[in-house]
């Protein structure tokens, strides 16, 4: 399952969603959701900054006439993670690699079709289908729901998730989630277990 963290912490509100219209948008359905990124922190929602939702490699940062300056981020399984409108990147010439969480820019008000600081936030598929972030995010605070109310389990910024048993500290992923959890978590029911492999 790809699971992503808010790109925006100081705030969190959807002005425009994935698939909607606003009063401006006259280029068919809106691919990706837009942010407000008015705060108190940034009271005239510029300078907001903006994180990487997963980890990652720097794939493009660039100028776009519609959504000015411009972020694209690599994913696993050719997911792509875009942020537009920023005022300004923390790229920086030779850098590849980027950390879920990791500030990569600030928001702005640059490009065509931006009339009032926000951002652009959107998930490109492999097949380059525009999809609705709003499912990643979700599932991803799912996760985390589901390991804390479980003691000894949490969900690492990197979205990994770490069960602490007799042996150390080990990570549960779709492959070897039932051999761990059978032999370390009395009283896991079926149902957990099947909730908790639907999220992974």
């Amino acid at each position: 399952m790809f699971r992503i963290n808010k790109p925006i912490k100081d705030v969190w509100y959807i002005t425009t969603f994935h698939g909607g219209k606003a009063s401006w948008y006259k280029y068919g359905k809106h691919q990706g959701i837009d942010l407000r990124t008015k705060c108190d922190k940034f009271p005239n929602g510029i300078g907001t900054p903006i994180y990487a939702c997963k980890s990652g490699i720097w794939k493009t940062v660039e100028e776009s006439e519609n959504m000015g300056k411009k972020i694209v981020l690599e994913h696993e399984n050719g997911f792509l993670s875009v942020y537009g409108h920023l005022s300004s990147t923390t790229y920086r010439p030779g850098y590849k690699t980027v950390k879920m969480g990791d500030i990569i820019g600030y928001s702005g008000v640059s490009g065509r079709l931006c009339y009032g600081p926000h951002l652009h936030f959107e998930i490109i598929d492999s097949n380059g289908v525009s999809l609705d972030p709003l499912q990643f995010i979700q599932n991803s605070e799912e996760l985390r729901n589901w390991a804390r109310a479980r003691s000894l389990m949490r969900v690492e910024k990197d979205g990994s998730i770490k069960l602490l048993t007799v042996k150390g500290i080990i990570e549960v992923n779709r492959d070897n989630c039932f051999d761990v959890l059978s032999k370390n978590c009395w009283g896991i029911s079926e149902k957990d277990y099947s909730d908790l492999l639907e999220l992974l």
